[in-house]
């Protein structure tokens, strides 16, 4: 069975002096669906690699919530999950694992290769076309019909080279991209929010883990 790690939201919930780690429990429902065992992560997880190690992941997905610090406008940050997604990214990049980034999981993945980030508007629960390329236009054909929920996009006019992009809206706000090298996807739409879940989302979920 596939052991697939998921970062989380981190809350926080001041009456109680906490900063709790949140996960949609749609995401244990997908992937169970798949055949897979979801394995949420810490954010405070001091040593990244050895945790993957001992916890035996076959491929992790950064989700959704939270603004990356020092996004433009950024509100709600979380300094700690930060530093965890970064240290799954390395240790996917070190490793040759799967990576698949979800929302603000691909803002993380882009930023990590050097990409800005940029406001946008009428994208918070608003159902757009996606027009699709490479890897993903296998998958789900030329367009898809998606619902993101992000106030921030990736920069697509200044784009890394290690970074490939594979879907843009209407209105050229990149909605999917690659690394070129590694197997390490993002996408701005929410495969868990789907009703049901949709089968391109899950061909490409098969796609990033089950050929790994």
């Amino acid at each position: 069975m596939k052991r697939i790690g998921l970062s989380q939201r981190v809350d926080v919930v001041p009456a109680y002096g906490e900063r709790r780690d949140a996960l949609d429990q749609q995401w244990a429902r997908l992937l169970v669906g798949l055949g897979w065992l979801p394995v949420p992560l810490a954010s405070g997880l001091a040593d990244v690699a050895a945790a993957v190690d001992a916890l035996g992941l076959d491929g992790v997905i950064l989700t959704g919530g939270n603004d990356l610090a020092g996004a433009p406008g950024a509100s709600n940050v979380a300094p700690e999950r930060d530093a965890l997604e970064t240290g799954l990214i390395d240790c996917a990049t070190r490793r040759g694992m799967p990576l698949l980034g979800v929302c603000r999981g691909m803002q993380a993945l882009a930023a990590h290769y050097g990409a800005s980030l940029v406001p946008v508007d009428g994208h918070v629960r608003a159902p757009h076309d996606v027009q699709l390329a490479g890897m993903l236009r296998d998958l789900y054909g030329a367009t898809t019909r998606v619902v993101c929920y992000h106030g921030l996009a990736v920069d697509a006019a200044r784009l890394p080279d290690d970074l490939e992009p594979l879907g843009r809206a209407d209105d050229g706000t990149l909605e999917a991209l690659a690394h070129r090298r590694h197997r390490q996807v993002g996408i701005m739409w929410h495969p868990e929010r789907a009703r049901p879940f949709d089968e391109g989302d899950a061909a490409l979920l098969r796609r990033m883990f089950e050929e790994s």
